[in-house]
């Protein structure tokens, strides 16, 4: 009897949602994307206990009806694409149809959608992947989405979360970098019922950085702009006095899509070599505009790395416009001293090396002359400094009567 087996739905359906969901934040992720896809323009994220407990996501985008929510959540069941070629043709952030059900696989899923042209919405909720329940709801339009106990039926991962705070630091980190990418969207962040994050989506970038690495680091940025054979990069960087520990800082997008690619990341830093210690790094939002069939965004499931096809090139550009900013732009300032000059006053002969009024009345005596001539005429002492105190302290217990 053979050995190979095929697997059955539900531990395949695991074994897929763990590619894609490995933490709270991957809901996130998925879940910012959808909305974005939408053409949300207002975006709320609401967690608890670090996304652990839950997760909810509000949007006034697209929204979906009845028939797409059915569908939403079948394994590569999407919108995005159609054939073959639409891959290698990719606008949107999401496109495997994936997100959802592996979502849902692993989670409680509550929906409440609705389309500009229906006259009511719909609820749906999911359990472990499995539609429980689909039936009109009033609702606004967009879509309302909430994950609940993540993990709930895998203790396997679910133990290997880190704390609460550690999970909700990722999320705070990954709704500023879409706020970045995408500063005409407006985004809300609340933890634990608290705000965190909000951007107002009037499409001020400088607005957006100043909201997560501060107003002076934001008041400083190089803006940089160049255009190429395939594409256009722009974006702003900051000035060598500010910078991180960590690349966390350095944000790159292309076509609207926030990726992690150590190349960009050496060429950045190469750009700055010896304007920053050791150990630090820069801080960048850098957009990338670049012909779609030059790019293949389809070789990792959390679709954060992409592949170009001239990469070198792009990496000389990278590190060109950008060391050629920070070479002309004065780097270091000059020191402007104000220091009031009133008080200040010429030393001269005549000023006095000591102020007489700071010391005490005590250390002064009408008879230091007789304290010179009897510390002359007495013979050698072996302390003469002990023999000096004795006559002053004489002499000022007679003077003061004591």
């Amino acid at each position: 009897m053979g050995k190979i087996k095929v697997l059955d739905e539900d531990v395949s359906s695991k074994i897929a949602a763990g590619e894609i969901i490995e933490k709270p934040v991957s809901v996130v992720k998925e879940l910012i994307e959808n909305s974005i896809d939408a053409s949300a323009k207002n975006i709320i994220i609401e967690i608890e206990q670090g996304g652990k407990k839950s997760i909810k996501v509000i949007d006034d985008g697209e929204g979906m009806a009845k028939e797409d929510i059915k569908l939403a959540f079948e394994r590569h069941a999407t919108s995005k694409i159609k054939n073959t070629k639409d891959i290698f043709n990719i606008k949107t952030l999401g496109f495997r149809g994936e997100a959802l059900p592996s979502i849902a696989s692993v989670s409680k899923i509550i929906i409440f959608s609705k389309t500009k042209n229906d006259l009511i919405g719909i609820q749906c909720r999911v359990h472990a992947g499995n539609i429980e329940t689909i039936k009109e709801a009033p609702t606004r339009n967009g879509c309302f989405i909430e994950v609940r106990d993540l993990f709930f039926n895998i203790p396997a991962r679910l133990k290997f979360l880190r704390s609460d705070a550690r999970e909700a630091s990722d999320i705070i980190d990954l709704v500023s970098k879409y706020a970045i990418g995408r500063p005409d969207i407006s985004f809300k962040l609340i933890n634990n019922k608290k705000e965190i994050f909000f951007s107002s989506g009037n499409g001020d970038i400088r607005e957006v950085v100043a909201k997560v690495y501060g107003l002076e680091t934001a008041k400083k940025m190089i803006y940089l702009e160049k255009s190429y054979d395939y594409g256009k990069i722009s974006g702003y960087i900051s000035t060598p006095q500010f910078n991180r520990g960590n690349r966390g800082g350095e944000n790159f997008f292309v076509n609207g899509r926030y990726i992690k690619n150590i190349g960009l990341s050496y060429c950045l830093e190469r750009a700055y070599k010896t304007l920053l210690p050791i150990g630090r790094f820069p801080i960048a939002a850098i957009f990338i505009q670049i012909d779609s069939s030059m790019i293949d965004v389809n070789v990792h499931p959390a679709k954060t790395e992409i592949k170009f096809q001239n990469e070198n090139e792009l990496h000389k550009i990278i590190y060109k416009i950008t060391h050629d900013k920070l070479k002309s732009h004065v780097l270091i300032p000059e020191e402007k001293f104000n220091i009031e000059q009133k008080n200040i006053k010429p030393l001269n002969k005549e000023t006095p090396m000591v102020n007489e009024d700071f010391l005490k009345d005590e250390y002064f005596t009408d008879n230091i002359e007789i304290i010179d001539m009897e510390s002359i005429s007495s013979p050698p002492s072996h302390n003469l400094s002990i023999d000096i105190f004795k006559k002053t302290d004489k002499l000022y217990r007679n003077k003061n009567n004591i």
